[in-house]
């Protein structure tokens, strides 16, 4: 938008790169030079810099606002930005708003929930990114990704969708079932309950080993050694069964349906069927499993994972010595309409953002690894 900012910011590598070329005589290696270099810097490999680490004052500060310009969008930040914080006209707080209101950070944002829910290129695969992103650009309560009655068009515009859906915002969209089958396979089930309530399934050799004869029903058997994954999984499993594996809604499982379109013959009973006596998310379709796991504490930690994990590349140490940012995350995501830019906001505001403990004895920081 500046026509002298990339002269502004490209005089120096200009200067070093001609100083180079001068003495290999060959461009191609003098740019060969630069890139090595910026490989080999120590703060190239890190998430916070270690200049952090040992930087004071102004310095450290400055730092600090370079890394969250590169964490919301993907970039340093530009030499008015560099001009409002060094003159005092803007804090790191005054820009961390600035941005997050800027269609820079949304775009930035897009690629990121992209990657995420796994974007295949296709207008189908991105309308569950559209819609999430859609809730962070309008300040929508983050509760919608999961039980959002509308859709996103390409325009970036709400519009209503099928009264089949319910309230299941991202769980009923094309583009995130397909490429995760159902019954017999789960598949679909354990990828809901690890992206959206942070469960992480470890199956044991012996587990994989009796696949061969189990059936759904067998799952459920309290005694089976499959029980403890499954009185999650089976019930879900069930309660998506009217979507079929490419994202197309079924009352019936007539193959072919009937053409006179009389009543089916195999109705679908896509309730839970009380497989599991204590399952939490009992009720027909995902709807019911939706507006139960938006209220839960595992979905809320893992939305505040997604965006910790923006900055540090890692989760939240929760349950050790980050309990006062969760606690924070926790009182925001609960406050309000409890909105993915005020996670994102505080997790940049955070101590262990700002003010991580100082390296230990072994050379590892508390902060950002």
């Amino acid at each position: 938008e500046n026509p002298g900012q990339a002269d502004v910011e490209l005089d120096p590598l200009y200067g070093v790169l001609t100083d180079l070329d001068a003495s290999f005589g060959d461009r191609r290696a003098a740019w060969a030079g630069v890139c090595q270099g910026l490989l080999q810097h120590p703060d190239f490999l890190f998430t916070r810099p270690p200049a952090f680490d040992t930087a004071t004052g102004g310095e450290r500060e400055r730092l600090l606002v370079i890394k969250t310009a590169l964490d919301l969008l993907n970039r340093p930040p530009n030499a008015d930005e560099f001009a409002q914080f060094d003159s005092g006209e803007k804090t790191r707080a005054a820009l961390i708003d600035q941005w997050l209101a800027s269609d820079e950070f949304i775009n930035a944002y897009n690629t990121r929930i992209r990657a995420i829910l796994e974007f295949d290129g296709t207008p189908d695969g991105d309308e569950p990114a559209r819609l999430w992103t859609y809730v962070m650009k309008h300040d929508r309560p983050l509760k919608e990704i999961l039980t959002a009655d509308y859709t996103v068009d390409e325009n970036g515009n709400q519009i209503a969708r099928g009264a089949e859906h319910g309230s299941t915002g991202i769980l009923t969209m094309k583009g995130y079932i397909k490429g995760k089958p159902g019954l017999p396979h789960f598949n679909y089930a354990a990828r809901v309950w690890t992206g959206f309530m942070g469960q992480v399934f470890n199956v044991p050799q012996a587990a994989l080993d009796a696949r061969a004869t189990a059936t759904a029903a067998s799952t459920v058997d309290p005694t089976s050694i499959c029980y403890s994954c499954h009185q999650m999984l089976t019930p879900l499993a069930y309660q998506r069964q009217k979507w079929d594996d490419d994202g197309n809604f079924r009352e019936c499982l007539d193959d072919p349906p009937p053409a006179d379109g009389s009543a089916c013959q195999r109705p679908i009973d896509d309730t839970d069927q009380g497989l599991v006596p204590d399952y939490e998310y009992k009720g027909p379709g995902i709807e019911s499993f939706s507006l139960v796991a938006v209220r839960k504490e595992g979905f809320i930690r893992r939305m505040c994972n997604v965006h910790f994990a923006f900055s540090f590349g890692r989760n939240m140490r929760h349950d050790q010595d980050e309990r006062d940012v969760y606690q924070a995350l926790w009182n925001v995501a609960q406050s309000g309409n409890g909105t993915f830019r005020d996670i994102m906001k505080t997790v940049l505001l955070s101590r262990s953002y700002t003010n991580p403990p100082a390296p230990t004895a072994d050379g590892t920081t508390g902060g950002a690894p």
